[in-house]
């Protein structure tokens, strides 16, 4: 997945990604990353990971080396949205941001996480 956007020094960015339990079972081990290493080397972040599910601050969340990683369980239908904001640096007009988001889950009565199937880790970059 591609996205550009034409942005300016000091503009606000609000990331959330999603993590969605479309099946019939249970998942349990599910982790969402998103390495964000890309935005924060041009960003400063404003607004520290959060993570919820069904609006609810959960726990599971760690933040270390710029990746922001959710570690635990969805219900069928449950969506787990990690959420933080960072602030352009002056200096970085003409640059790209980019992100790569994945995640990996364990059905119930499986103690092995497997990564979706026909769901690549998404991309995410805007010029900025």
């Amino acid at each position: 997945m591609f996205h550009a956007v034409t942005t300016r020094s000091f503009l606000e960015i609000t990331y959330t990604i999603t993590g969605s339990n479309t099946g019939e079972t249970p998942l349990t081990d599910v982790t969402v990353k998103d390495n964000a290493n890309g935005v924060l080397d041009l960003a400063q972040l404003t607004v520290d990971p959060v993570a919820t599910i069904d609006g609810v601050e959960v726990g599971g969340l760690t933040f270390e080396d710029g990746i922001p990683s959710w570690n635990g369980e969805l219900a069928v239908g449950e969506d787990n949205v990690i959420t933080y904001t960072a602030v352009i640096n002056e200096d970085a007009a003409g640059s790209t941001l980019e992100n790569k988001v994945s995640g990996l889950a364990a059905p119930s009565g499986s103690d092995e996480p497997l990564e979706p199937e026909g769901s690549p880790a998404a991309v995410h970059r805007s010029m900025i």
